[in-house]
């Protein structure tokens, strides 16, 4: 319409009606979004079938709760290997800090700090994963520079 503000611009100041028309054009293989979309959905019939029931009966939604569980599993799997690879750069640590010889701390040194990307490269997907789960994750105390 002319004279016609977008929506994103402002909204209040929208003065007529906006149209927004969608079209999808195939050309060498005529039906594939359509065959695509419904092979999706029938993959997860089950699943939808059985969140649309639970919602109908205004009971738990045993999809979402299924995905809860999953997410918590993943989280909790992340915070072991991350406290397994925490322990092992304090191992690493410590055998820097009591190595005689110039060249068994620098190789310690060396170890240590790969060991120390790990743990942070670790802590941060552990963090990301306790997110998405729901759950709060308390960073441990820092490793030594």
């Amino acid at each position: 319409m002319p004279n016609s503000q977008l929506p994103w611009v402002q909204a209040e100041s929208l003065a007529g009606p906006v149209n927004i028309s969608i079209s999808i054009t195939e050309t060498s293989n005529p039906n594939q979004l359509t065959t695509a979309l419904a092979s999706a959905i029938e993959s997860q019939r089950t699943n939808i079938l059985a969140s649309t029931d639970a919602r109908l009966r205004n009971q738990p939604d045993p999809t979402s709760a299924q995905a809860v569980r999953d997410a918590i599993t993943k989280a909790t799997d992340a915070l072991a290997k991350y406290q397994i690879e925490y322990q092992e750069a304090m191992r690493v640590y410590q055998l820097y800090r009591t190595a005689q010889d110039e060249p068994s701390r620098q190789f310690y040194l060396s170890q240590y700090q790969g060991q120390k990307r790990l743990v942070a490269i670790s802590e941060t997907q552990v963090e990301a994963l306790y997110r998405s789960a729901g759950l709060s994750f308390q960073r441990p105390q820092p490793l030594p520079q």
